[in-house]
């Protein structure tokens, strides 16, 4: 047999597989048709060419349940690997056959009480009367029947808070008062350590009712821009703010707050920082404050102390159309130091992010 060189297309020539025909003559010089092959073997003998590109049909993973294969991977007859399917129970182990074989949760045999799933879709029940206790005094806690402590347990001067009653639940000192947990409304009172109500003076308080004496509110918070070169003050408000759908209505307290102006100066900040102050080891700092608006920005409360700022307090975002206490911020770990107190507003991304603080008081 006698052929010419072979001579492949561009795409013949990058072709993984097939074949093309070529002239040439046999041993009688006639001329004969012969097909060559091109391109590289077949990986597997599970190849086959389609338009010049080697194909297989591999299995999947419902092939391999079907014959028992559940779990862990494959790698079929065309080379790929297969994913089976997860083992359905907590416990469940994949074994190296490939098979969910579950170890279920060894309990306690003393167990007197309630119920928990063993890691391989079955409860267990513990004690003999389908998981309760024999007396309607006990509580099931931790599987074992526990008689929760009242409030006759603690000491009758107790006045608010919560103890807990040695059951996983609690006990109630408030007599029925939600306030400052039984305390009753108003930012003075307090439920101390002992279970007693406490009362303590705010030494500084500013809710923005008289007018600034320059940039210094109530003798204790100075008005500053932020440290950029475009960034802004806190402005004096009564009323609602200028643009909709952001900021306060009114004041939350008197007639007068600050807030933050959005309108053309988005993303930028204003602070507003105290006098230098001497706290106690009971320090604490309350205030009011608003975040409505699409593109709300952040409100941090910092502590300055000898050039370096630590965060105490921060908000994020919109926090709905009303105003919100901010409970009492500890600053016992300042205690008989000089601090400062800052409130860093900085708005958001466009109008919508007025921020607005009120009467604030330091305790």
């Amino acid at each position: 047999m006698q052929c010419p060189n072979l001579i492949l297309t561009d795409a013949q020539q990058n072709a993984e597989c097939g074949s093309v025909e070529q002239a040439c003559h046999n041993h009688k010089n006639q001329p004969v048709v012969v097909e060559q092959t091109i391109g590289q073997p077949a990986p597997t003998a599970d190849h086959f060419c389609r338009n010049g590109t080697w194909e297989c049909q591999g299995k999947t993973k419902w092939s391999y349940a079907a014959e028992g294969k559940m779990c862990g991977k494959m790698i079929d007859h065309c080379l790929n690997e297969v994913d089976l399917f997860s083992c359905p129970n907590l416990r469940d182990e994949c074994t190296a056959d490939h098979k969910c074989v579950c170890d279920p949760q060894a309990f306690d045999p003393n167990y007197e009480c309630g119920w928990e799933g063993d890691g391989c879709g079955r409860n267990q029940t513990f004690g003999t009367l389908g998981g309760s206790c024999a007396s309607s005094d006990h509580v099931c806690h931790n599987h074992m029947c526990c008689t929760p402590k009242t409030a006759s347990d603690f000491s009758s001067a107790w006045e608010c808070g919560t103890a807990d009653d040695g059951c996983g639940g609690i006990v109630d000192f408030s007599q029925g008062v939600t306030e400052n947990l039984g305390c009753g409304p108003g930012r003075s009172v307090s439920c101390g350590i002992d279970h007693k109500c406490e009362t303590r003076d705010s030494i500084y308080a500013c809710s923005f009712e008289e007018p600034p004496a320059g940039n210094r509110f109530c003798d204790l918070f100075d008005n500053e821009k932020g440290p950029g070169s475009k960034d802004i003050t806190w402005t004096p408000k009564s009323g609602s703010t200028s643009s909709s759908k952001t900021g306060p209505a009114s004041a939350e307290h008197g007639s007068y707050y600050l807030y933050t102006e959005a309108t053309g100066s988005y993303n930028r900040k204003a602070l507003l920082k105290s006098i230098p102050l001497k706290v106690s080891a009971t320090g604490a700092l309350v205030f009011w404050y608003h975040m409505y608006g699409k593109a709300m920005g952040n409100l941090t409360v910092q502590v300055l102390e000898d050039g370096s700022s630590t965060d105490v307090w921060s908000k994020s975002g919109d926090q709905g159309n009303t105003w919100h206490d901010s409970s009492f911020i500890d600053l016992s770990g300042f205690a008989d130091r000089t601090i400062q107190i800052v409130f860093d507003g900085q708005v958001g991304s466009d109008y919508r992010s007025d921020i607005s603080i009120d009467d604030i008081e330091i305790f």
